[in-house]
Formats: C-alpha cells, sequence, structure tokens
C-alpha cells in the first residue's frame, strides 16, 4: 500500500524519512532540521538542505496543497514548500523533494527503477 511504511507520523517526519535516504545514497550532502520557533522556522522554512555540490536550499514542509498555498502567500516564492502527504511513500516524497529543490533526478529515478533506493 502507497506511502503505508511512513502512515502514523507528521509531514516533517516524513520529509526527514525520505532526507535520510537521500544522503545514504549520495543525492544530497546533508540537512539540518528546525526546531519550533527557532532562527530557520521563523524564515519560514523546516529544514536546511546542503545539495551535493554543497549548494544550500531552504525547505518548507505541509501536509496540503491548501496549506502550501497558505505558505506562498506568506513567504512568497523565495522559500521551496513540499506537500507530503500521508498517501505518499518514501520515495514519493524524495522524488517531490528533489523536483520542488530543482535538484537533477536521473540518479534518484535510476536508483528507484533497480528497486536500489532503500
Amino acid at each position: 500500500m502507497k506511502g503505508e511504511e511512513l502512515k502514523g507520523i507528521s509531514s516533517e517526519d516524513r520529509v526527514e524519512v525520505a532526507l535520510i535516504r537521500l544522503c545514504k545514497h549520495g543525492l544530497i550532502y546533508r540537512y539540518y532540521r528546525s526546531v519550533a520557533f527557532g532562527d530557520l522556522d521563523s524564515l519560514g522554512a523546516d529544514f536546511l538542505i546542503w545539495s551535493t555540490f554543497k549548494r544550500h536550499h531552504l525547505l518548507q514542509v505541509k501536509s496540503s496543497e491548501e496549506g502550501k498555498a497558505y505558505h506562498k502567500i506568506k513567504h512568497g516564492d523565495g522559500i521551496p514548500c513540499v506537500v507530503a502527504d500521508k498517501s505518499l511513500s518514501t520515495v514519493d516524497v524524495a522524488r517531490k523533494i528533489l523536483q520542488e529543490l530543482e535538484l537533477d533526478a536521473s540518479v534518484f529515478e535510476k536508483l528507484v527503477e533497480n528497486m536500489q533506493f532503500i
């Protein structure tokens, strides 16, 4: 069942699981998760992510398209936002992260195709 391995966890936790796997496979360099009411959180971001080229990206996480739309109204287009709802698998969440950050997903897709993104 799609998303079953992530059933019952928050959207931010879903994204963190995907980020752990992306790091494991070298598709991102590292990430930092914000704390409530911290500096990163006050900017409107849940994660600070370094790509493999050591370029950093902010990322906001929402559980619905409505939340994403509100984030865009409040913060504009400057901070990418991904929707990680409960219907998505870890692979789907990882794919959305790469797309939202405009990172090359060709290696990721090959890992998925060969059932190696675990």
